[in-house]
């Protein structure tokens, strides 16, 4: 039995805890559909903070869902969708 849950897929306005910060951010929780991905992955952008996270333990609280995953016709779609979601987000 599973002791977690997962969120619908999409992207999230999200707050991010941990190594001494407080931060709001954008967070996605998907297969990637537009690269053709095939595991599920948690990428996570923190406004305000520019370094390298990895292997760090952070604490994410899902705070509004801003929209369902979705494929892309390119990449240039893509960003100009993820420039709307950081702005709804903030």
């Amino acid at each position: 039995m599973n002791d977690y849950i997962i969120p619908y897929l999409g992207v999230y306005a999200v707050t991010i805890n941990g190594l001494n910060f407080c931060k709001k951010g954008i967070a996605n929780i998907g297969y990637r559909p537009t690269f053709n991905g095939k595991n599920l992955l948690l990428e996570t952008n923190i406004f305000g903070i520019n370094k390298n996270l990895y292997n760090k333990e952070i604490g994410i609280s899902f705070r509004k869902f801003i929209r369902g995953e979705k494929k892309f016709k390119n990449l240039e779609h893509l960003k100009k969708q993820i420039k709307i979601d950081i702005k709804i987000a903030k």
